[in-house]
């Protein structure tokens, strides 16, 4: 069995019929997957650093809410509470990737 120190970081976005995840590979090489909405894929292990939603939220031991990712989180200035996480993330990923 792994230990909590050979487990990658993972990130997730849960969506409303897919799931985003990123799982760091070294310092700063993430790796990016998409697939079906499916709670099976979420390991006993809590290896997530952080994840959001924008489609239902399963109930799992994984899903602590204290790694929970808010809008409010989001360092962009004037969004709007209506915004959905996923596009304040990207469109945070734009700013960051022009800055």
């Amino acid at each position: 069995m792994a230990s909590s120190e050979d487990l990658p970081s993972r990130c997730l976005l849960i969506g409303n019929s897919r799931w985003h995840w990123a799982e760091q590979r070294g310092a700063s090489h993430w790796t990016y997957q998409h697939e079906a909405a499916s709670p099976e894929g979420l390991d006993a292990a809590s290896d997530l650093l952080a994840w959001a939603a924008v489609g239902p939220i399963p109930s799992h031991s994984s899903l602590q809410s204290s790694r929970r990712l808010k809008l409010s989180e989001i360092p962009l200035q004037g969004t709007p509470p209506w915004l959905g996480i996923d596009r304040a993330l990207a469109g945070w990923g734009a700013w960051h990737a022009n800055h």
